[in-house]
């Protein structure tokens, strides 16, 4: 990546497509430059809508390209373990975790925000998109027709 990554903070999390930083009571998502500013700025909306309903997300403060066409979404940092981490060091505690996830889940899907893109919505676009042969993508577009989402 393009940009001095200590004015970022320390490293928390990295992937294919980004990485992200914390630093104090900020985290900054910084993307690769192979993911498109339309990715960038949907998923930008995405939290920006949510924010706005009752759902706890930590709050955007800026978004914005380097000099390298990468992309970075500045982010209130909110402390805390991930799922996978709780599950990890509480195996015991694994179904009580994922009664939780489920509850969390049908929440956020009763939520009304404006304009949220449906899962069935993204997940269609996400195959029409791949590089599946013609008879996978339409396999798994037919799964998806049936699936309560």
């Amino acid at each position: 990546m393009g940009v001095n990554m200590e004015d970022f903070g320390n490293l928390v999390y990295e992937s294919k497509t980004y990485n992200i930083y914390r630093n104090g009571k900020n985290a900054y998502k910084i993307f690769n430059s192979s993911v498109k500013k339309s990715h960038v700025l949907q998923e930008a909306i995405n939290q920006t809508l949510a924010e706005e309903t009752s759902i706890s997300v930590p709050k955007i403060y800026q978004i914005s390209p380097n000099q390298n066409d990468e992309w970075m979404i500045s982010y209130e940092f909110v402390e805390g373990l991930s799922l996978n981490t709780l599950i990890d060091k509480h195996p015991e505690k694994q179904d009580m975790y994922i009664d939780y996830m489920i509850k969390l889940q049908t929440k956020i899907f009763n939520e009304n925000a404006y304009s949220f893109n449906s899962l069935r919505e993204k997940l269609q676009k996400r195959i029409n998109e791949s590089n599946l042969s013609p008879q996978i993508r339409c396999k798994l577009l037919t799964r998806l027709s049936v699936l309560p989402i």
